[in-house]
């Protein structure tokens, strides 16, 4: 008895009308689907109706598309101008012609600002270059090589880089009626020579310098003459202690004759490089050393009719020392 109940129970609930609100947001959701889809269809539609239409020819307006930019359109097709490729249904500069075209713009700008002295720096610049000398130097074969462009591409770039060169330059008149190119103050600070900057900077910072310079070259005089007399006073020991070696084998291959002294400017020449030579100091240094030590005497002596400084061993000689 209870099973029955139940299941009239579940289909009387199931029959219920649903609520107003839920309906109504099906129904927009339907209309919202329905009118993007519609929206969708009909762009593409035009998109493609668009799509197949011709370019619009000289005068022609209606039923076509328009001519782009830098574009010439005949029988409903377009043709790019000069130096501009086909992109779609635009044309775009070549980029290969713009490289080109910022290199002359470039070059002319550097020829009428930057490649003669200014009056910042004390000097005289030249004469204006004029609009007709700019075509001029465009024709010249060398330009090509200097700037590195293709020959074709440089006809096509040469008089888009001087139109935008003077759009940079300021433009006036002579007395002769010839258009004159003349550099903007902007533009002459920017493209000043180095030597021009270079010189600015140092009368600005002029007084600044006069105490930075000694300070920063002082410690390099001091410390270059300490690392000289370093490298003296070791290359002075090296000499002492063979000459000292020189004048003890002399001592004692003279052992029993009188002739144990050499003489000093020969040693001298026998020990020192070229070099060396014609610097005194390291000599200067060994006779120093000389003077001071005990065990040599130094006096002048006649050799060959001329007098001469001598230096003798007086100390003991080494291998007497070690039969002793």
């Amino acid at each position: 008895m209870t099973k029955p109940t139940t299941s009239y129970s579940h289909s009387t609930a199931s029959s219920e009308p649903m609520p107003l609100t839920e309906q109504l947001l099906q129904f927009a959701a339907v209309v919202v689907v329905a009118a993007v889809v519609a929206f969708l269809g009909i762009t593409f539609v035009e998109w493609r109706k668009r799509q197949s239409l011709p370019f619009c020819d000289p005068y022609q307006s209606e039923s076509c598309l328009p001519c782009p930019e830098n574009a010439r359109c005949i029988g409903g097709d377009m043709e790019c101008s000069s130096g501009f490729n086909r992109h779609g249904k635009f044309c775009v500069r070549d980029r290969d012609i713009e490289k080109s075209v910022k290199a002359i713009e470039e070059f002319i700008v550097q020829k009428v600002c930057g490649h003669y002295t200014l009056p910042f720096c004390k000097q005289i610049g030249p004469e204006q270059l004029t609009v007709l000398e700019a075509t001029q130097l465009l024709e010249n074969v060398k330009l090509v090589e200097v700037l590195s462009i293709n020959p074709e591409t440089f006809k096509l770039a040469g008089q888009q880089g001087l139109e935008t060169a003077k759009n940079r330059l300021i433009r006036t008149q002579n007395v002769q009626g010839l258009l004159e190119l003349q550099c903007p103050t902007d533009l002459l600070e920017y493209y000043k020579p180095y030597w021009c900057r270079a010189q600015e900077w140092i009368l600005s910072h002029y007084s600044t310098l006069l105490i930075l310079i000694p300070l920063m070259i002082l410690p390099v005089i001091v410390l270059r003459g300490a690392y000289r007399n370093r490298k003296v006073s070791k290359r002075a020991e090296q000499l002492y202690v063979q000459v000292c070696e020189a004048l003890e084998e002399k001592s004692r291959n003279n052992a029993s004759g009188n002739e144990k002294w050499i003489v000093a400017s020969h040693l001298r020449d026998h020990l020192l490089t070229l070099r060396e030579r014609q610097y005194n100091a390291v000599w200067h240094a060994v006779e120093q050393m000389v003077c001071k030590d005990s065990r040599i005497d130094q006096y002048p002596k006649l050799v060959k009719g001329e007098s001469k400084v001598v230096w003798e061993w007086q100390g003991k000689l080494a291998f007497l020392h070690s039969t002793k």
